[in-house]
C-alpha cells in the first residue's frame, strides 16, 4: 500500500499532505467554520417592541444571553425590565425613541435623554415619515442632531419602516454617515449592496431576516446587525451545517506515488483525485504544512 499525499485547494505552491494531515486540516477548517457561525449569530438582535408581558420579555432576554446576541429592542416603558433581565450581559438594550414618528423633535430628544439615563445601550430613532418621504433632509438632519446631543456617547440609528430604493438609501446613508448615525432597514432582495458596493460607510441593521440562508448572506455581506425572530432555528441549522460540512482536499493519484516506500491508509471516497501535484521532500512538506496551519491560525 503506497503513501498518499494531498494538496490543499487554497495553495498553488504544490504543498503535499498525508491523509492523516489532511484530516487534521479538515478538522481545523471545520472548527474555523463553527467559530464563524458563532460570531455571525452574535450579530443578531431581537425585536421586543410588541411584547407586553414581563415574563415573555424575560424569556426572550434569556435567549439573547444564551446566544450572546448584540441587542434586544424595546419600548422605553420596558427598558428597565429588559435591563434587569440582561444584567451582567454584553447584550445591549436598544430603546425606541419617537413613538410613531409624529412626536416633536424636542420631545424625541427628551425621550432619548430619559432612555440613556435608564441604561439604554443604543437608541433607535423613528423619523417623521412625511419628512423622510418628502426628501426634506435638512429638516431630518436637525431632528437627528437634537437627539444626538441628548444621546451623548450612546449610538443612534434611524429606523425606516418601509422599503426604499437603493439610490434613496445610498443618499440617506451618506447623510447618516456624516452624522455618525446608523440605519435600520427591512430586508429586501438586493439590500446587501448597501455594503457590497462600498458606498455605505454607516452602521447598517437589516430587519425581518427569517431563514438561515438569508442570514448567512447578510452576515457575509458585512451587515453590522441582523434582526430575526427565529434565532434558535437559524442557529441550530447553521451549526448542523458547520458540524457536518466536509472540506475536500484533493488527493494525488496513488499511481504517481508508487515509488514511495512508506505505507499509509488508503484514499477515502470523500477525497477527489487530481493528477498534477508534484512530489515534495518529506521535510519540506512538513515545514510547508506547519506554515499553512500557522497562516490560518493568524487570520
Amino acid at each position: 500500500m503506497e503513501k498518499t499525499f494531498v494538496k490543499t485547494p487554497e495553495q498553488t505552491t504544490g504543498i503535499l499532505l498525508s491523509a492523516a494531515e489532511a484530516e487534521e486540516y479538515r478538522d481545523f477548517k471545520r472548527r474555523k467554520y463553527i467559530q464563524s457561525v458563532i460570531e455571525n449569530v452574535a450579530k443578531a438582535s431581537l425585536e421586543l417592541t410588541e411584547v407586553t408581558e414581563p415574563s415573555e420579555i424575560g424569556r426572550l432576554c434569556a435567549l439573547a444571553r444564551k446566544y450572546s446576541l448584540s441587542a434586544v429592542r424595546v419600548t422605553p416603558n420596558r427598558l428597565s425590565s429588559a435591563k434587569a433581565a440582561l444584567a451582567e450581559s454584553k447584550t445591549l438594550v436598544d430603546a425606541f425613541v419617537g413613538g410613531t414618528g409624529k412626536t416633536l423633535p424636542k420631545a424625541k430628544a427628551y425621550e432619548a435623554k430619559l432612555c440613556v439615563r435608564g441604561g439604554a445601550g443604543e437608541l433607535t430613532l423613528i423619523p417623521d415619515e412625511i419628512v423622510l418621504n418628502g426628501d426634506r433632509l435638512t429638516e431630518l438632519k436637525k431632528e437627528i442632531k437634537k437627539v444626538l446631543r441628548k444621546a451623548g456617547r450612546v449610538p443612534v440609528k434611524l429606523f425606516l419602516k418601509g422599503k426604499k430604493g437603493l439610490p434613496e438609501l445610498f443618499r440617506l446613508s451618506k447623510l447618516l454617515s456624516e452624522l455618525g448615525v446608523g440605519l435600520s432597514v427591512p430586508y429586501f432582495t438586493g439590500v446587501e449592496r448597501l455594503k457590497l458596493d462600498d458606498k455605505t460607510a454607516c452602521f447598517i441593521e437589516v430587519r425581518e431576516v427569517e431563514t438561515a440562508e438569508v442570514y448567512q448572506k447578510m452576515a457575509g455581506a458585512g451587515m453590522d446587525r441582523i434582526q430575526t425572530s427565529r434565532i434558535s432555528e437559524i442557529y441550530a441549522e447553521l451549526m448542523e451545517e458547520a458540524e457536518n460540512y466536509s472540506f475536500p482536499v484533493p488527493l494525488k493519484n496513488s499511481a504517481e506515488t508508487s515509488e514511495t516506500a512508506v505505507e499509509s491508509p488508503p484514499v477515502t471516497a470523500a477525497a477527489p483525485i487530481r493528477e498534477e501535484t508534484p512530489k515534495v521532500e518529506p521535510l519540506e512538506k512538513a515545514e510547508n504544512y506547519r506554515a499553512l496551519i500557522e497562516e490560518y491560525q493568524n487570520r
